[in-house]
């Protein structure tokens, strides 16, 4: 194993963004076998621990193996694998059971004759990344997992595609906590096609998925809830509660992100345009992680290529409201690119991917960077940040026509806000909408209602407030 040090004054840094607060770099470290190695995600462990997971060529030279790389958090390198295989492996995902042991999932593939036969697979390994088991998926041209999430009953719950190699289905299979299929779903619906990323399931009704530039909802029979369409293809998601999404994806100059809720509601669609001077005037940018940071912002990472066939990792900073914040650009050689966030304390963040070195190799890297160089922490963050729901006193009030009604949010919640009269008799709806952390005035115009007291409730995350208004006339 070569554990070397990359020094980040031979990288050209650019920085692009539309504010002045970016990223301070702290560390960047790269680690890699001899030979050309693919890091696909990170976990991080309770200890602050992180595993890199990804694969590359094995020892032969004449395939590809798992590869397992666990450091501490502070770049300390503390064991790695690389169990050989009989049949070609790309994992692409992985999680961490409560014992230390790893669940991987992605493809398999191996000459069958004439033919390549591309199968989805299950692999765990025990805590040092050493196979236990493994198991094979699917009886298509071609088949792949690119996600795996662990259920509450033990099972694996595993996301991909199965069909045609160019266009594939949507495809989730259940297993056992040994991998054996519970049950499974195959959607026919070549719009998501690819590469899915899943957004949410319940086991008893449906699952809500995203590929190519769709995501949509599905029952376990396949039958189709509701979809819509984004305009860039997606490629993750991370939740903001339960009921909203953020997803990412590739775009024209720069990251596509989109918010929908459970019901299909289309929050926001947004291309992010990082403006990279030249010779990047020309390029596509494709967000492989998104991650929910402080104030309910969010921080995107991936990597940009333009029509050189130049690629750099690149991450991006983005307002509740989908708008750019800032964009951070590391220009390489022909392969770089973001696939993890992991954030630590203090506004600490590690990046982990994949770094071409000047060898021609290319290894895994983790670069430690500091998301609020400017002094505002954590803490300062959340002093500024609402912590709770209220409804102001209104003003004026008494009122003559029209009145304002303040209402604060602490985070991005859909807000009610219905007036009574004195009976209780409803009267209006003055707000019915989702609003983002922070102040929002309301106006209520009650021209045409008559003289006397009112009431204005807001309900908001289960938070009520009611309070009282006069009209004069």
């Amino acid at each position: 194993m070569n554990n070397r040090l990359l020094i980040l004054g031979t990288v050209l840094v650019l920085f692009t963004g539309v504010s002045q607060a970016h990223p301070d770099s702290l560390w960047f470290q790269t680690y890699g076998w001899d030979d050309v190695d693919w890091c696909e995600t990170a976990v991080a462990h309770d200890n602050g621990d992180i595993t890199l997971v990804g694969y590359g060529c094995n020892v032969a030279g004449d395939g590809l193996d798992y590869q397992l790389l666990r450091v501490s958090s502070g770049s300390e390198l503390l064991w790695t694998a690389r169990p050989p295989s009989e049949r070609h492996e790309q994992i692409y995902d992985a999680k961490v059971l409560s014992n230390g042991a790893y669940i991987l999932s992605g493809l398999t593939y191996h000459q069958s004759g004439d033919s390549t036969v591309w199968l989805g697979t299950l692999i765990k390994a025990d805590a040092r990344g050493r196979r236990i088991w493994q198991r094979y998926y699917g009886a298509a041209p071609f088949a792949m997992f690119n996600e795996v999430y662990l259920l509450e009953d033990g099972g694996i719950l595993a996301a991909g595609v199965i069909g045609e190699a160019f266009w594939p289905n949507p495809w989730i299979v259940r297993t056992d906590s040994v991998g054996e299929v519970v049950s499974s779903l195959v959607v026919d619906d070549i719009e998501l096609r690819q590469w899915i990323t899943l957004l949410d399931y319940d086991l008893e009704s449906s699952v809500i998925f995203a590929g190519g530039e769709y995501v949509a909802a599905y029952n376990w029979e396949g039958e189709r809830k509701w979809r819509r369409n984004l305009g860039f293809e997606v490629r993750c998601n991370t939740k903001l509660d339960d009921r909203i999404f953020f997803l990412g994806g590739e775009s024209d100059n720069g990251f596509g992100i989109a918010s929908i809720d459970t019901s299909g509601i289309l929050r926001l669609r947004r291309n992010l345009d990082f403006e990279i001077e030249s010779p990047w005037r020309d390029y596509d940018a494709r967000c492989h992680t998104i991650y929910m940071i402080n104030n309910n912002h969010i921080l995107m990472g991936g990597w940009a290529k333009n029509d050189l066939h130049q690629e750099a990792f690149c991450i991006a900073q983005v307002e509740p409201d989908g708008f750019l914040e800032w964009s951070y650009v590391w220009l390489g050689q022909t392969s770089n690119a973001v696939h993890a966030i992991i954030p630590l304390e203090n506004n600490i963040v590690l990046l982990a991917g994949q770094t071409d070195t000047p060898n021609n190799r290319k290894d895994y890297f983790i670069y430690a960077v500091d998301l609020a160089p400017n002094g505002i922490k954590n803490d300062e963050i959340h002093e500024l940040t609402p912590s709770f729901f209220s409804l102001s006193a209104p003003y004026p009030n008494p009122f003559n026509s029209t009145v304002k009604l303040i209402c604060t949010v602490p985070q991005m919640s859909q807000v009610l806000i219905k007036l009574y009269n004195p009976t209780g008799k409803f009267a209006a709806v003055v707000a019915n909408d989702y609003f983002l952390s922070g102040q929002h005035s309301v106006t209520w115009d009650a021209s045409t209602m008559p003289p006397g007291i009112y009431f204005a409730t807001m309900e908001a995350n289960g938070f009520s407030q009611t309070v009282k208004l006069m009209l004069l006339k």
